[in-house]
């Protein structure tokens, strides 16, 4: 697996799955990557990044999102 920043997805529809027995069972692992540079939101990179949790064995991607990038974007936003 990678070097941690952010997990995305996991097993269930929490994750806190209690069946647990690996890291990536609660969700993926996302190495620690530039998500703006000079002043532009890397929007695609970002998403293949919640995307991503769904290549585990019976994990899936982000179910929402829509809601995970506008989330980003707020955390953004109030650093700025």
């Amino acid at each position: 697996m990678e070097d941690s920043l952010w997990v995305v997805g996991g097993k269930g529809i929490t994750a806190m799955i209690p069946t647990s027995k690996e890291l990536w069972e609660e969700g993926v692992l996302v190495r620690s990557m530039k998500i703006v540079s000079s002043g532009q939101f890397e929007e695609q990179e970002v998403r293949d990044a919640f995307l991503k949790a769904g290549r585990y064995p019976g994990c899936s991607p982000s179910r929402r999102l829509n809601d995970n990038i506008s989330d980003v974007k707020a955390q953004i936003s109030a650093n700025q």
